[in-house]
């Protein structure tokens, strides 16, 4: 149930630094981001010294069913954890298969993989990230998310502005979080294969009630 392992997100951290190499990319400011303390990652390592693991990012489809879970060690919540998963995902599903996502900084990591700089003699480039994919990729923000959102973000990826998605409110992870803490207590100490395991069996218990309730 974990992943990607840490060479699969080493191998996507390279992947995005090539494209930003390649094209010559800056890093621009993004007042969505910087208004989230998990999307604006820059604390160092000296915030994690005392921590194994720092946390677990995870990804669950539509019914709440968990998906993936990726454990985060030595750093925050950053871009290359949300793509890795997202790349598992679109290598795993059907290639004609439309894929939406509901991030609490969906309008920022589709910004990311679609970033415009503009290059020698005027021409715009991209950071070409999945190029073969892009066009069924569709993002939006968690609803209760999309609140903190500057307004022209709102009306650009706040899921009830928009069609397509219906109901689906983009807090999946939140309800898993929800049930994941009776977890944090008895866990605080325990080792990291304790710990891993027994998020994955809570996960997969919760995950076979979710099928059982469609």
């Amino acid at each position: 149930m974990f992943h990607p392992d840490p060479a699969n997100l080493d191998r996507v951290k390279e992947y995005i630094a090539d494209q930003e190499r390649i094209l010559k990319i800056r890093k621009k400011p993004d007042k969505c981001a910087d208004s989230h303390k998990a999307g604006n990652d820059n604390r160092n390592e000296t915030t994690w010294k005392s921590c194994d693991d720092t946390g677990i990012m995870g990804a669950c489809c539509r019914h709440d069913a968990v998906i993936h879970l990726c454990n985060i060690h030595g750093t925050g919540e950053n871009r290359a954890l949300p793509l890795a998963i997202l790349e598992r995902i679109i290598k795993t599903i059907e290639p004609n298969r439309p894929i939406g996502v509901l991030y609490d900084l969906g309008c920022s990591l589709d910004k990311f993989i679609d970033l415009l700089c503009v290059h020698h003699a005027n021409l715009t480039l991209q950071r070409r990230i999945w190029p073969e994919s892009r066009s069924r990729l569709s993002f939006g923000t968690s609803v209760f998310h999309a609140y903190v959102h500057e307004w022209s973000c709102q009306v650009k990826y706040n899921p009830r502005y928009q069609k397509g998605w219906g109901l689906s409110d983009g807090e999946s992870l939140e309800r898993l979080w929800s049930s994941l803490s009776p977890l944090v207590s008895p866990l605080r100490y325990a080792t990291r294969n304790n710990r891993l395991g027994a998020l994955a069996h809570r996960c997969k218990f919760r995950n076979k009630k979710s099928i059982i309730n469609l």
